[in-house]
């Protein structure tokens, strides 16, 4: 998978950050996967816990999002969310 970088300022607190997106073409589904305070938008790729993931998002040829929790103001504007059951 191959991840871009994208930078961004928090239109909350005008703080700058940063998350990485991969895309997998137009009209796939995309899986954002939040990450707390403090951590940076690299945790899919660096934590141990969470790289298996990598292989079944893969399989599933998803787009994968992750951007930081606080930063769901970019995000809302960037994907079109929808409710799964």
């Amino acid at each position: 998978m191959k991840f871009n970088r994208f930078e961004y300022e928090s239109v909350v607190d005008g703080l700058k950050d940063w998350y990485l997106f991969h895309d997998a073409g137009a009209g796939t589904d995309c899986v954002v996967i939040l990450h707390g305070h403090g951590s940076h938008g690299d945790q899919l790729l660096i934590r141990p816990d969470l790289a298996p993931w990598l292989a079944s998002l893969d399989r599933f040829g998803v787009s994968v999002a992750e951007p930081p929790g606080q930063c769901m103001d970019v995000a809302r504007r960037r994907f079109r969310f929808v409710a799964s059951s």
